[in-house]
């Protein structure tokens, strides 16, 4: 009967037992990873306290920054992802403003998304700009001449600040030179001007350009094709000093640019009056030496001419220096 009675038990509690297990399986619940792992809000606080949404396109997080604000070198954003994913670099970590910067969503059950930045700044752009300096046109080519500071004005919307606003000299072959600059600003028109002018020593003669300004994330460029070149013959009232000169004696002009190419010379009275020849007698590099002819007639004469061959950068062409502008200047012929 004893028996009886612990078998009866033992069965009475297998059965337990065995009902909870039943019970336990009933209740427990399968929960499955999480498979999301997209951004759902990505934003940034500027320094004046405005607030960017990002716009999230596919795989690009595109921010708009306003026009007429500083571009920061880095960003802190505030970033969303869906639940249970987390985001590498993570929210409230600083990183560079830039196209292409990654991000990396991973979600509850290891799947991954990539994003990355699109940066596109809402700056006006630049329009275009002109060259001011006196330029040439010798064989078809544009020419810009040593001794020249490039000067450039612009009513585009243009950065005043010289570590945003760069100019660069780009030459033919891809080469790109940066100009150092002074930019100013006024009614509604900016100027920007090459502080060193162009020189042999940096620049050979028939070196090929065009200009290229950028300023912040805007780029103009040149639409002509510039070329250096020496200066052309010329002569300035400043060779001359007073003189007088006796007929059949000479007397020479320094400073002359390129004398090989000077043809001929004469003395006038008169800026529309009669110009008399003299003889070009010796050319050397920077000078010229004249001869007065025998009958060359006498007086004091206020006006200087003189003609010039073309060459490689220039045009033939007649010129004259007023030396009545000063009594130091003036020649005066004697028998």
């Amino acid at each position: 009967m004893k028996n009886n009675y612990l078998f009866a038990g033992r069965t009475i509690a297998l059965l337990m037992l065995f009902m909870s297990l039943l019970v336990f399986q009933a209740c427990k619940k399968e929960y499955t990873d999480y498979p999301y792992n997209t951004i759902e809000n990505f934003n940034i606080t500027t320094t004046d306290g405005s607030k960017i949404e990002a716009s999230i396109v596919g795989q690009d997080i595109i921010v708009y920054w306003p026009p007429f604000q500083d571009v920061p070198a880095s960003i802190t954003p505030n970033i969303i992802v869906s639940e249970r994913a987390s985001i590498s670099p993570a929210s409230g970590t600083a990183v560079p403003f830039k196209t292409g910067k990654a991000y990396q969503v991973t979600a509850e059950d290891g799947s991954i998304k990539k994003y990355q930045i699109k940066a596109i700044v809402n700056q006006p752009d630049l329009g275009t700009f002109n060259v001011v300096n006196e330029t040439s046109v010798v064989n078809d080519a544009t020419l810009i001449r040593y001794g020249t500071s490039i000067l450039l004005n612009s009513k585009g919307y243009i950065y005043t600040d010289t570590a945003k606003t760069h100019l660069y000299m780009v030459t033919n072959d891809g080469k790109q030179t940066q100009l150092k600059v002074e930019i100013t600003s006024n009614n509604g028109e900016t100027l920007i001007k090459a502080v060193d002018p162009l020189i042999e020593e940096k620049w050979p003669a028939s070196t090929k350009f065009k200009l290229k300004l950028v300023s912040g994330y805007r780029t103009a460029t040149s639409t002509e094709t510039y070329t250096v070149a020496p200066l052309a013959p010329v002569m300035s009232a400043a060779f001359f000093t007073a003189k007088t000169v006796k007929r059949g004696d000479s007397f020479t002009i320094t400073g002359v640019v390129d004398a090989s190419y000077f043809t001929s010379a004469g003395l006038s009275t008169a800026f529309a009056g009669t110009y008399y020849p003299l003889i070009i007698s010796a050319k050397t590099g920077n000078s010229i030496t004249f001869t007065i002819p025998a009958d060359f007639p006498l007086g004091t004469y206020f006006y200087f001419n003189y003609s010039f061959n073309s060459g490689p950068y220039h045009n033939a062409a007649i010129d004259q220096v007023a030396l009545i502008t000063s009594s130091s200047r003036r020649i005066t012929i004697t028998e």
